[in-house]
Protein backbone atom coordinates (compact mmCIF):
# COMPACT_ATOMS: atom_id res chain seq x y z
CA UNK A 1 0.00 0.00 0.00
CA UNK A 2 1.42 3.36 -0.99
CA UNK A 3 2.06 6.21 1.41
CA UNK A 4 -0.52 8.48 -0.29
CA UNK A 5 -3.18 5.77 0.01
CA UNK A 6 -2.42 5.29 3.72
CA UNK A 7 -2.65 9.02 4.40
CA UNK A 8 -6.00 9.12 2.60
CA UNK A 9 -7.42 6.36 4.83
CA UNK A 10 -6.12 8.06 7.99
CA UNK A 11 -7.66 11.40 6.90
CA UNK A 12 -11.08 9.77 6.36
CA UNK A 13 -10.98 8.04 9.76
CA UNK A 14 -10.02 11.27 11.47
CA UNK A 15 -12.90 13.04 9.76
CA UNK A 16 -15.40 10.41 10.86
CA UNK A 17 -14.13 10.29 14.46
CA UNK A 18 -13.35 13.95 14.82
CA UNK A 19 -16.20 14.52 17.27
CA UNK A 20 -14.84 12.22 19.99
CA UNK A 21 -12.61 13.87 22.59
CA UNK A 22 -9.79 11.32 22.49
CA UNK A 23 -9.85 11.30 18.77
CA UNK A 24 -9.86 15.12 18.67
CA UNK A 25 -6.66 15.05 20.65
CA UNK A 26 -5.13 12.63 18.19
CA UNK A 27 -6.27 14.75 15.28
CA UNK A 28 -4.69 17.82 16.80
CA UNK A 29 -1.42 15.97 17.26
CA UNK A 30 -1.56 14.53 13.78
CA UNK A 31 -2.14 18.03 12.37
CA UNK A 32 0.90 19.32 14.21
CA UNK A 33 2.95 16.55 12.60
CA UNK A 34 1.52 16.75 9.10
CA UNK A 35 1.00 20.53 8.73
CA UNK A 36 4.66 21.34 7.88
CA UNK A 37 4.58 18.57 5.31
CA UNK A 38 1.29 19.86 3.87
CA UNK A 39 2.65 23.41 3.77
CA UNK A 40 5.83 22.23 2.06
CA UNK A 41 3.85 20.28 -0.51
CA UNK A 42 1.64 23.31 -1.15
CA UNK A 43 4.64 25.62 -1.67
CA UNK A 44 6.28 23.02 -3.88
CA UNK A 45 3.14 22.76 -6.01
CA UNK A 46 3.02 26.55 -6.29
CA UNK A 47 6.67 26.62 -7.40
CA UNK A 48 6.09 23.84 -9.90
CA UNK A 49 3.06 25.69 -11.26
CA UNK A 50 5.15 28.85 -11.55
CA UNK A 51 7.92 27.00 -13.39
CA UNK A 52 5.40 25.43 -15.77
CA UNK A 53 3.91 28.84 -16.48
CA UNK A 54 7.43 30.24 -17.02
CA UNK A 55 8.27 27.45 -19.46
CA UNK A 56 5.00 28.01 -21.27
CA UNK A 57 5.81 31.72 -21.54
CA UNK A 58 9.26 30.86 -22.94
CA UNK A 59 7.70 28.55 -25.52
CA UNK A 60 5.24 31.28 -26.47
CA UNK A 61 8.06 33.83 -26.78
CA UNK A 62 10.09 31.44 -28.94
CA UNK A 63 7.08 30.88 -31.19
CA UNK A 64 6.51 34.64 -31.51
CA UNK A 65 10.22 35.17 -32.26
CA UNK A 66 10.10 32.45 -34.93
CA UNK A 67 7.05 34.07 -36.51
CA UNK A 68 8.78 37.47 -36.45
CA UNK A 69 11.84 35.97 -38.13
CA UNK A 70 9.62 34.46 -40.83
CA UNK A 71 7.97 37.83 -41.39
CA UNK A 72 11.40 39.51 -41.57
CA UNK A 73 12.63 36.99 -44.16
CA UNK A 74 9.46 37.38 -46.23
CA UNK A 75 9.71 41.17 -46.01
CA UNK A 76 13.36 41.05 -47.11
CA UNK A 77 12.43 38.86 -50.06
CA UNK A 78 9.60 41.17 -51.07
CA UNK A 79 11.86 44.22 -50.77
CA UNK A 80 14.47 42.59 -53.02
CA UNK A 81 11.79 41.59 -55.52
CA UNK A 82 10.36 45.11 -55.59
CA UNK A 83 13.85 46.54 -56.14
CA UNK A 84 14.43 44.14 -59.06
CA UNK A 85 11.06 45.02 -60.58
CA UNK A 86 11.80 48.72 -60.25
CA UNK A 87 15.16 48.24 -62.00
CA UNK A 88 13.52 46.18 -64.74
CA UNK A 89 10.77 48.77 -65.21
CA UNK A 90 13.38 51.52 -65.40
CA UNK A 91 15.28 49.60 -68.08
CA UNK A 92 12.08 49.00 -70.07
CA UNK A 93 11.02 52.63 -69.70
CA UNK A 94 14.40 53.94 -70.82
CA UNK A 95 14.36 51.63 -73.84
CA UNK A 96 10.81 52.57 -74.81
CA UNK A 97 11.59 56.27 -74.44
CA UNK A 98 14.75 55.99 -76.53
CA UNK A 99 14.09 58.37 -79.46
CA UNK A 100 16.28 56.37 -81.81
CA UNK A 101 14.40 53.10 -81.37
CA UNK A 102 11.03 54.31 -80.14
CA UNK A 103 9.07 52.99 -83.13
CA UNK A 104 11.13 49.87 -83.76
CA UNK A 105 10.02 46.40 -82.79
CA UNK A 106 12.12 45.07 -79.90
CA UNK A 107 12.16 41.78 -78.00
CA UNK A 108 13.16 42.06 -74.36
CA UNK A 109 15.67 39.43 -73.26
CA UNK A 110 17.63 38.50 -70.16
CA UNK A 111 21.32 37.69 -70.27
CA UNK A 112 21.59 34.09 -69.07
CA UNK A 113 25.31 33.61 -69.69
CA UNK A 114 28.55 35.09 -70.92
CA UNK A 115 31.52 33.26 -72.42
CA UNK A 116 35.03 34.31 -73.37
CA UNK A 117 36.86 32.45 -76.10
CA UNK A 118 39.35 32.75 -78.94
CA UNK A 119 36.62 34.24 -81.14
CA UNK A 120 35.75 36.98 -78.64
CA UNK A 121 32.97 37.40 -76.11
CA UNK A 122 29.50 35.91 -76.54
CA UNK A 123 26.30 36.51 -74.62
CA UNK A 124 23.57 33.92 -74.19
CA UNK A 125 20.01 35.30 -74.14
CA UNK A 126 16.82 33.59 -73.00
CA UNK A 127 14.96 34.21 -76.27
CA UNK A 128 15.15 32.28 -79.53
CA UNK A 129 13.14 31.08 -82.51
CA UNK A 130 9.97 30.82 -80.44
CA UNK A 131 10.19 34.59 -79.81
CA UNK A 132 10.90 35.46 -83.45
CA UNK A 133 14.67 35.92 -83.12
CA UNK A 134 16.78 35.34 -86.24
CA UNK A 135 20.53 35.42 -86.97
CA UNK A 136 21.82 38.87 -87.84
CA UNK A 137 19.40 40.79 -85.61
CA UNK A 138 20.90 43.70 -83.68
CA UNK A 139 21.02 43.49 -79.89
CA UNK A 140 20.82 46.86 -78.15
CA UNK A 141 20.76 48.50 -74.76
CA UNK A 142 19.09 51.91 -74.90
CA UNK A 143 20.90 53.66 -77.82
CA UNK A 144 23.97 51.40 -77.73
CA UNK A 145 24.74 48.48 -80.00
CA UNK A 146 25.66 45.43 -77.91
CA UNK A 147 26.22 42.87 -80.64
CA UNK A 148 24.71 40.75 -83.39
CA UNK A 149 22.67 37.57 -82.99
CA UNK A 150 24.79 34.69 -84.24
CA UNK A 151 23.30 31.29 -83.36
CA UNK A 152 19.59 30.81 -82.63
CA UNK A 153 17.98 27.86 -80.82
CA UNK A 154 14.32 27.36 -79.98
CA UNK A 155 14.38 29.26 -76.68
CA UNK A 156 17.82 30.88 -76.59
CA UNK A 157 20.41 32.54 -78.78
CA UNK A 158 24.10 33.44 -78.84
CA UNK A 159 25.11 37.05 -79.44
CA UNK A 160 28.44 37.92 -81.01
CA UNK A 161 29.80 41.04 -79.32
CA UNK A 162 31.63 43.83 -81.11
CA UNK A 163 35.05 42.74 -79.87
CA UNK A 164 34.86 39.48 -81.87
CA UNK A 165 37.51 39.50 -84.65
CA UNK A 166 34.92 38.41 -87.23
CA UNK A 167 32.35 41.06 -86.23
CA UNK A 168 32.20 43.78 -88.89
CA UNK A 169 29.85 46.80 -88.64
CA UNK A 170 29.49 49.76 -91.01
CA UNK A 171 30.00 52.94 -88.97
CA UNK A 172 30.69 56.66 -89.18
CA UNK A 173 32.01 59.41 -86.96
CA UNK A 174 29.05 61.31 -85.54
CA UNK A 175 30.79 64.66 -85.86
CA UNK A 176 32.80 64.59 -89.10
CA UNK A 177 30.69 61.82 -90.75
CA UNK A 178 33.85 59.98 -91.73
CA UNK A 179 32.90 56.43 -92.69
CA UNK A 180 34.60 53.12 -92.00
CA UNK A 181 34.19 49.58 -90.73
CA UNK A 182 34.46 48.53 -87.10
CA UNK A 183 36.00 45.10 -86.56
CA UNK A 184 36.55 43.30 -83.29
CA UNK A 185 39.93 43.54 -81.63
CA UNK A 186 39.32 41.47 -78.47
CA UNK A 187 39.29 43.12 -75.04
CA UNK A 188 37.28 46.30 -74.66
CA UNK A 189 38.42 47.89 -77.92
CA UNK A 190 37.59 47.59 -81.60
CA UNK A 191 39.29 48.94 -84.70
CA UNK A 192 37.62 51.35 -87.11
CA UNK A 193 39.36 50.80 -90.43
CA UNK A 194 39.01 51.79 -94.11
CA UNK A 195 38.81 55.50 -93.27
CA UNK A 196 39.87 57.68 -96.20
CA UNK A 197 43.11 59.53 -95.44
CA UNK A 198 41.58 62.94 -96.19
CA UNK A 199 38.56 62.46 -93.90
CA UNK A 200 38.65 64.10 -90.51
CA UNK A 201 38.45 61.94 -87.40
CA UNK A 202 39.87 62.71 -83.95
CA UNK A 203 40.26 61.20 -80.52
CA UNK A 204 37.05 61.65 -78.56
CA UNK A 205 34.74 61.37 -81.59
CA UNK A 206 31.61 59.26 -81.07
CA UNK A 207 31.33 56.33 -83.49
CA UNK A 208 27.82 55.24 -84.52
CA UNK A 209 26.28 52.74 -86.92
CA UNK A 210 25.85 54.11 -90.45
CA UNK A 211 22.70 52.15 -91.33
CA UNK A 212 24.35 50.46 -94.32
CA UNK A 213 23.96 47.01 -92.78
CA UNK A 214 20.42 45.79 -93.57
CA UNK A 215 19.52 44.52 -90.08
CA UNK A 216 21.28 47.16 -87.97
CA UNK A 217 19.48 50.50 -87.39
CA UNK A 218 21.37 53.71 -88.05
CA UNK A 219 22.68 55.87 -85.21
CA UNK A 220 23.42 53.23 -82.56
CA UNK A 221 26.45 54.17 -80.47
CA UNK A 222 29.50 51.91 -80.82
CA UNK A 223 32.01 53.82 -78.69
CA UNK A 224 34.57 56.61 -78.72
CA UNK A 225 37.77 57.09 -80.72
CA UNK A 226 40.80 56.90 -78.46
CA UNK A 227 43.57 56.98 -81.08
CA UNK A 228 43.94 57.66 -84.81
CA UNK A 229 46.47 55.58 -86.79
CA UNK A 230 47.76 56.63 -90.21
CA UNK A 231 50.80 56.85 -92.48
CA UNK A 232 51.13 59.64 -95.00
CA UNK A 233 52.00 57.30 -97.87
CA UNK A 234 48.80 55.25 -97.37
CA UNK A 235 45.33 56.16 -98.67
CA UNK A 236 43.46 54.69 -95.70
CA UNK A 237 43.77 55.15 -91.97
CA UNK A 238 42.26 53.55 -88.89
CA UNK A 239 41.20 54.46 -85.37
CA UNK A 240 41.14 52.59 -82.10
CA UNK A 241 37.63 52.66 -80.64
CA UNK A 242 36.79 52.05 -77.00
CA UNK A 243 33.49 50.17 -76.92
CA UNK A 244 30.73 51.85 -74.95
CA UNK A 245 29.07 48.74 -73.53
CA UNK A 246 30.60 46.57 -70.80
CA UNK A 247 28.98 43.14 -71.34
CA UNK A 248 29.70 42.07 -67.76
CA UNK A 249 27.23 44.65 -66.47
CA UNK A 250 24.34 43.71 -68.75
CA UNK A 251 21.28 42.00 -67.29
CA UNK A 252 18.54 42.90 -69.77
CA UNK A 253 18.94 43.75 -73.45
CA UNK A 254 16.66 44.10 -76.47
CA UNK A 255 16.69 42.35 -79.83
CA UNK A 256 15.64 44.59 -82.73
CA UNK A 257 13.69 42.69 -85.38
CA UNK A 258 14.12 43.18 -89.12
CA UNK A 259 10.70 44.81 -89.40
CA UNK A 260 11.83 48.22 -88.23
CA UNK A 261 10.95 51.39 -90.23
Amino acid sequence: MTLNYRLLIISVLLLLLGGAAPVAYLVSGFHRITFPVQFGVLKMSENVAGEIEFLQNIRGAKKELFELQKIKILAGGLTAKVAELELENKTLRNQLESPLLAEKIKIAAYVSGISFGSSGTNLTLNVGKSSGVEPGFAVVYENYLVGIVNTVLQNSCEVKLLNAPDATISVLSQGSRAKGLVVGNYGTNALMKNILINESINAGDVVITSGEDPLIPKGLVIGNVVKVNFKEEEILKSADVELAVNPRKLEMVFVVTKEYP
